[in-house]
């Protein structure tokens, strides 16, 4: 690829824009495609622009932020390799995840228990993290 050419992926998350301005899946996905190519300002502000469409994601981002903050604030690190922009990419993958995970609660129950229930126990998986990190403690895995 040539200076200032675009990845066939970047250049189909901005053809997709054009057409959808307010795709926040579209947003996404160009800054995955950024950041793999290096371009981390870049990335980042495109998923800036992700979350500025779906507040939700937002959710999700400051639950890993969180965990892996407190996580290094105990003393663990990254892996080899791992650096932040990679832990952006995963919040803003992970937010998604979760978005979706709601979305499809609200369109396969009808509201009232079942609807309420499922959505705590979307709610409830971020406890997923700190019982995986007690976990790796006690069994003493190391990165």
């Amino acid at each position: 690829m040539n200076a200032g050419e675009l990845s066939p992926a970047e250049a189909t998350y901005r053809r997709a824009l054009s057409l959808a301005p307010e795709s926040y899946e579209a947003c996404n996905g160009l800054g995955i495609a950024l950041a793999r190519q290096g371009r981390n300002d870049e990335a980042a502000e495109a998923f800036e622009r992700a979350i500025a469409i779906d507040p939700d994601l937002e959710t999700a981002r400051i639950g890993i932020l969180l965990f892996s903050g407190a996580a290094r604030m105990v003393g663990g690190r990254l892996p080899p390799g791992l650096h932040l922009s990679d832990l952006l990419v995963v919040e803003i993958a992970a937010a998604i995840g979760f978005t979706v995970s709601l979305f499809f609660a609200t369109a396969a129950f009808p509201g009232g228990t079942a609807l309420a229930e499922t959505k705590m126990g979307a709610l409830l998986s971020f406890v997923a993290a700190p019982v995986a990190f007690v976990v790796s403690r006690v069994l003493r895995v190391r990165g």
